[in-house]
């Protein structure tokens, strides 16, 4: 299962997670846009769009985004269903295909610790750093591993009006993931998928990011702005270049 994140995002993905609506994705990017003060000529990338939830919000309110992300699947369905054409481009967040670009770069919704050696994960900070223009700043949008630890439900089941979702969640203390099994019916039959996600917490996130030549300047505990604890829902982390002279 070391490479799911290949297997993981099809159109099942956009059903299994249709409950993650539109009015989750707006009341974050409100009130991130408002913290941020963003210059109206921003150029903005949304690392892993998946199927254009964030990007096309962020498009409504008049900032200049472009989408990367490794699954062809989500990317159609953006193109289709939220008009993108033009806007989401197919490409993996360890090699992100553009130069030193980018005013700030999103990940949202625990798109990041996707793979098993700290290595990786620190090229796609790097990489992060590397697309930023000099005083370009990050967001990302990640789970808070204490909670995760402290309310995992290990099993439950979704039923939709034409299929079904069996989930199933342990933690992995060798690999430290968070990692989870789904299983699908429907008329098509049955199917499974599985997803492995790290469990960083702050410090790994500053000692990462310390790696990659980046600093966490403020950490929130969830969408509306809260201060971060270990008791949050999220951990949400806004920076940028440790060379940017940040305070």
């Amino acid at each position: 299962m070391k490479n799911w994140y290949k297997d993981a995002f099809t159109e099942d993905y956009i059903h299994i997670y249709q409950h993650r609506n539109q009015t989750e994705a707006t009341i974050l990017i409100d009130r991130l846009l408002k913290f941020l003060n963003l210059p109206g000529d921003s150029l903005c990338l949304d690392l892993c769009c998946g199927f254009g939830r964030h990007l096309s919000y962020l498009l409504d309110q008049g900032i200049n985004t472009y989408g990367l992300d490794l699954s062809q699947p989500l990317l159609e369905n953006a193109v289709e269903i939220r008009q993108l054409s033009g806007r989401v481009i197919l490409g993996d967040m360890r090699h992100i295909p553009f130069s030193k670009s980018f005013d700030f770069v999103f990940s949202f919704f625990s798109s990041f610790g996707y793979f098993h050696r700290d290595s990786e994960n620190i090229q796609v900070l790097q990489e992060i750093n590397r697309v930023l223009k000099p005083k370009g700043r990050f967001l990302i949008d990640y789970l808070n591993a204490e909670h995760v630890k402290d309310n995992l439900r290990e099993h439950d089941l979704r039923c939709y009006d034409n299929f079904t979702v069996k989930q199933k969640r342990w933690i992995n203390s060798d690999l430290n993931t968070v990692e989870k099994e789904l299983i699908i019916e429907d008329v098509k039959g049955e199917r499974s998928y599985f997803e492995s996600v790290k469990l960083y917490d702050l410090v790994d996130f500053r000692q990462l990011c310390s790696a990659s030549n980046l600093k966490i300047t403020h950490e929130f505990g969830d969408a509306i702005g809260k201060p971060f604890d270990i008791g949050s829902s999220r951990l949400i982390m806004v920076g940028g270049k440790i060379d940017s002279h940040l305070s």
